[in-house]
Formats: C-alpha cells, sequence, structure tokens
C-alpha cells in the first residue's frame, strides 16, 4: 500500500465512497465501533460523538481518497483510536486547567466589604498601640510601622537587641488579647 496525500492507493481492489458504499460501511462498522470507543471513554454521548466524528471525516474526504475494501475496518478503529486519545489529552488539560483555577483563592468578599474591615481593624489596632507603655510602643512604632530592623531600633534607642524583642514580644502579647477579645479567638497576627 502507498499513500500520496490524502489518497491511499493500493494493489488490492479499492472502491470509490460513494452514498451507498458509505451507507454500507456506516452500518456494518458502526455497533463494533461504538462498543469500542465506549469502553475507553464510558460515556455514551462521547464515544457516539467520536464515533459521528469519525464517519463525518471519513464522508468530507471521500472525493480525495479510495477504500481499500480489505483494510477499511483497521482504518476505522484506528481513526476511532486517535479521536480517543484527543479525547482523553483534551480531558486531562481541562483538569489540568481546573485545579489551577481551584488553587487560586476565591474572593468572597468584594474589594469594598475587604476595604471597610481592614480600615476599621487598622483604626482599632492605632488605638491599641497608643495604649502601649512607653519604650514599647516606641519600639513597636519602629520596628512595625517604620520598618527599622531590631538593630536599628536597639541603635536608634541605645538598648539591646534583646530589649527590643522583649518589648515587641509584649507588644505582639497585649495587642493579640485585646484583638481576641473584640473579634474572637481566632485572630492571630502574623510574624514578620
Amino acid at each position: 500500500m502507498a499513500t500520496s496525500g490524502n489518497t491511499i492507493t493500493t494493489q488490492q481492489p479499492s472502491k470509490e465512497l460513494d452514498a451507498v458504499y458509505f451507507e454500507s460501511l456506516y452500518r456494518a462498522h458502526w455497533s463494533k465501533l461504538y462498543r469500542y470507543c465506549l469502553s475507553y471513554v464510558h460515556n455514551q454521548a462521547v464515544a457516539e460523538e467520536i464515533i459521528q466524528s469519525v464517519f463525518e471525516s471519513l464522508w468530507q474526504r471521500k472525493d480525495k481518497m479510495a477504500i481499500d475494501t480489505a483494510t477499511v475496518e483497521g482504518y476505522l478503529f484506528r481513526a476511532v483510536k486517535l479521536k480517543i486519545f484527543d479525547y482523553h489529552r483534551q480531558l486531562a488539560s481541562r483538569k489540568k486547567h481546573e485545579d489551577s483555577l481551584t488553587a487560586i483563592p476565591s474572593n468572597d468578599r468584594n474589594d469594598t466589604e475587604e476595604h471597610c474591615y481592614f480600615r476599621e481593624l487598622s483604626a482599632h489596632v492605632e488605638a491599641l498601640v497608643d495604649q502601649l507603655p512607653g519604650r514599647c510602643q516606641q519600639v513597636y512604632k519602629l520596628n512595625i510601622e517604620e520598618g527599622y530592623s531590631y538593630r536599628e531600633v536597639a541603635n536608634t534607642m541605645d538598648i539591646s537587641i534583646h530589649t527590643v524583642k522583649e518589648h515587641l514580644i509584649r507588644a505582639r502579647h497585649f495587642l493579640l488579647k485585646k484583638l481576641r477579645k473584640h473579634y474572637g479567638e481566632t485572630f492571630y497576627l502574623q510574624n514578620r
């Protein structure tokens, strides 16, 4: 058997694909192809669609090919197998995209509600920071609000790094206690 373009030529008798021959192929092979396909896709509608697609493609190319009557069944099964592979490839790709979308956290609240909640929380934290003792408040503001490192806070205030850490621990403990009292036990502070 030799191929040239989309035309299949054979040394064996071949037959032009006319409507009568096409219908006889369809009737003779549809149920076998369907059962074969269904065993791999496990979905009746998908199996029917694949078989229909194979026969539709065959009909569309009827003028460009001659059908070898001895190997037509093998040709149809190979065409169905390729469609099954395409189906599973698309299914895997769709699942991969769905999985990546579900990995993105959903934003249940709208931006306005988030903004209002953030402003309220910020104002509450600011009011609580103002209640901290003098040196503790100063350490907290330099480190958390101004972004100073422990060493920079220690140098600025002329205290040890250990003292900076102690002031921050006290400040966080105080803030967490007050915020949990107001917002509930599930509230937590993120360490930097």
